[in-house]
């Protein structure tokens, strides 16, 4: 029987033969393939860095965009030491990637938890796609994380305690870090959701050394349908959160900005965009076709004055009163980046 075995096709030995495993052979045989078939791997990578929080999207999305928007007032992240993130994802691979990058410490915010930890493979392929790009060697994984194994014989690394601090589950307003003890505070997609904005702006200043710098990205759509980005200005307060998911402020980038101004900012650089972003099948945003386009026309006009409003008079006349003050610029703002300093 054994002897007819062995003359079977190779591929029914996967079937058919004692202790050969299945899945094992078709988990390598999918791995070979998208390994060698670059429209395949090319389709691997597209999907990961549109998963929120992934390796791909953190380093290719998000560190790029970090380093970018502070290489228009000459700072780079490889100079901030001790940095702050507000809004950091539950897995913590964007602190992973700062840390890497040679921050000293990093505190994570979040109103929801935060793991300390990622897995072996995760940590392996962020330094893996850091060392391909950074003009510098990234800090050694060992300096910056300890191997593990979790309850399922999972191999995990967790970042070192002197190097990752998780704030969280906490409000931003309500960080109790020392005063004047950070160098670099900066979110992506976040302000937009605070419920104060204004006591997040106080208290990101209060912790700002001098000097230092913060640097957001501001979307300012409707998260519930980016295919119909403000219509949820319509609303009147009460309606926003009785009829709706709420989970916006709802503050234009006028509003930002002034708020930003009259807390002692210095406002080095801003930045919009007034057109739709390429959405993926299920409506989200679709992070690679930004990474495959020129950085510069992600966020391509630097005043109210270069915008070209697509919100008519008309338009304006169908949204709550508090917004129908706002000119036609300021309300065709979708997104936004602004990079500020505290004297």
């Amino acid at each position: 029987m054994l002897n007819k075995l062995a003359n079977l096709p190779r591929r029914l030995h996967r079937v058919f033969l004692p202790g050969q495993s299945t899945t094992r052979n078709k988990e390598e045989e999918i791995i070979t393939r998208v390994g060698s078939d670059e429209s395949l791997l090319f389709s691997a990578i597209r999907q990961n860095v549109n998963r929120h929080a992934s390796a791909l999207h953190n380093i290719l999305h998000l560190y790029r965009a970090l380093n970018r928007l502070l290489g228009l007032v000459g700072e780079s992240a490889h100079q901030k030491k001790v940095v702050l993130e507000m809004g950091t994802a539950r897995e913590p691979g964007l602190p992973l990637v700062l840390l890497l990058a040679g921050a000293d410490k990093y505190y994570a915010n979040n109103i929801l938890p935060i793991d300390d930890w990622v897995s072996e493979a995760y940590a392996k392929l962020s330094y893996l796609m850091l060392a391909g790009f950074m003009p510098y060697d990234p800090v050694p994984l060992s300096q910056v994380c300890v191997n593990e194994v979790d309850g399922n014989g999972t191999p995990i690394v967790r970042l070192r305690p002197e190097k990752f601090v998780s704030l969280s589950p906490v409000p931003a307003e309500e960080i109790t870090l020392p005063e004047s003890s950070v160098d670099l505070i900066f979110s992506f997609s976040v302000l937009e959701h605070v419920k104060r904005p204004r006591a997040v702006i106080q208290n990101m200043f209060r912790m700002l050394k001098p000097g230092g710098i913060a640097v957001h990205g501001i979307d300012l759509r409707d998260h519930t349908d980016f295919s119909k980005p403000l219509d949820f200005l319509m609303y009147s307060p009460e309606d926003y959160v009785l009829k709706t998911q709420a989970t916006e402020n709802r503050w234009r980038a006028s509003d930002f900005l002034d708020c930003f101004k009259s807390e002692g900012f210095e406002i080095s650089k801003h930045l919009f965009r007034d057109t739709t972003l390429s959405l993926t099948s299920t409506g989200a945003t679709d992070a690679c076709d930004s990474v495959m386009e020129p950085f510069d026309t992600m966020l391509p006009k630097s005043s109210f004055e270069t915008i070209t409003p697509w919100i008519t008079d008309e338009m304006r006349a169908r949204f709550y009163h508090l917004y129908q003050t706002k000119s036609l610029a300021d309300l065709s703002i979708l997104t936004m980046a602004v990079i500020l300093r505290k004297p």
